[in-house]
Parts: C-alpha cells; structure tokens; sequence
C-alpha cells in the first residue's frame, strides 16, 4: 500500500505528524492544502470530498445537527465551550471578530435547540457569528486525517489493508455516525470478510437520506478489498 506521505512535500509531512503527536496546528488555508494533499494520498480524493460536501453542506455559521451536537462547516462538531471560544468567529455585517461574551451567548442559545429535525439553514439567523472559509476547510481536512488514524489504530481490524474505496466508505459512516454505528462490521473486518463486511456497514436511522447514504457506502466497499 503507498505510504501516506509519499511524495508529499516536508513542509507537508511535518505537519500531519505533528496532528499525529496530537499536536495543534494552524487552521489556515496552507494547513488546508497540506493535509488535502496527504488525504488525497489515502483516498479521500475530490470524489470522496465532493461527496461529503453534498451529503454535509459547508455553511459557514454554527448550527445544531439532528443528534443536538453544534457543528459547523463540513460536519466538523465542537464539543466544548472553550473550543467554540477558541474559534476566529466574527460578526456578519460587521468588520470585526466576535467577543468572548458573543460567542458564548451563541454557544448556549444554539445548546438549547437540543436534538431536533432542522436543517442547517434554520440557523443562520439564530446568530450572526460566521468563520471563513479556509478555516473551515482547514477543520474539515484535519478531521478526516485524525479520523483515518483513529481508524487505523486498531479501532477498525485491518483498516489499513483495505483498498482506497473500502477506507472511504468505512471514513463515511465514522465522519457521519461514529465508531457505534457498525459494530458487527469490526468483527468482518477481523475475519476480513469483504461482503460481510460490507453488508454491516452502515448507519442505523431509517429514513430516505440515510437509506442512500448506506447504499453509497455499500456499493463503494464493494469496489473495494482487504489486501491480503
């Protein structure tokens, strides 16, 4: 399997191992284009982000998504109250950036929606806090390459000896759902039983989103293989 950071630039391949110490890094656009290019190089491609992007949106305001988690950009959730006060947000409409007392404002009235059905839009003029793009995107590339690592370190047996589509759809349903959304599927991947696997790969809710979600996700594993 190509090594992720073959013929990746230093500047590049210090900085994605500076995520992997667990290290924070600049959310900036050349950290964006950094880690593009070592999640390019693990199979996340513009195919793999297009398909994100459709299926996630990319608003640049904080909204509340179904399970009650703030979240912004391409999915990217904020846990805490100190990581949303750690974000550059800044005041639509206005030349500044957002106050500490703004954003918690914000922080706990986008908290008490809880979990809900609305879309991301609703939110927008909930508050006027906004973050621009290269941050978001930046966000978004750092969150798939922590998650590719977190899968690769035992979380999912054998993840690194699948092919690049069997990696992509198993980083949908994690980036999507979480570890939690496909337990039986771990134990194919144990026994490295590619149908088996998956078959059991794939988000629990029963609506039409998901039911085509889980398709996706099915066919492109099925693309894929366990190298052996």
């Amino acid at each position: 399997m190509t090594d992720m950071f073959d013929n990746l630039d230093p500047a590049c391949v210090a900085l994605a191992q500076a995520i992997m110490a667990g290290q924070q890094v600049p959310m900036t656009a050349e950290t964006a284009s950094c880690l593009e290019e070592v999640n390019n190089n693990l199979g996340y491609d513009a195919a793999f982000n297009a398909y994100v992007l459709g299926s996630e949106d990319n608003p640049n305001h904080p909204y509340v998504d179904t399970a009650g988690c703030i979240t912004i950009g391409k999915g990217h959730k904020i846990d805490t109250l100190a990581e949303f006060l750690s974000m550059p947000f800044y005041i639509d409409g206005e030349n500044r950036l957002a106050t500490d007392e703004e954003k918690r404002q914000a922080y706990y009235a986008l908290k008490s929606y809880g979990k809900n059905n609305y879309i991301a839009s609703y939110y927008k003029n909930i508050t006027p806090l906004r973050l621009v793009d290269e941050y978001r995107e930046a966000l978004y590339q750092q969150d798939i390459f922590s998650r590719h690592n977190e899968l690769s370190s035992s979380v999912v047996p054998n993840f690194d000896r699948m092919t690049a589509p069997m990696r992509r759809a198993t980083m949908d349903v994690h980036f999507n759902a979480g570890m939690s959304q496909f337990p039986k599927a771990r134990g194919f991947a144990r026994e490295l039983k590619k149908a088996e696997y998956c078959q059991n790969l794939h988000r629990l809710e029963n609506n039409p989103n998901v039911r085509q979600r889980n398709e996706w996700t099915y066919n492109e594993c099925m693309n894929g293989d366990f190298i052996r």
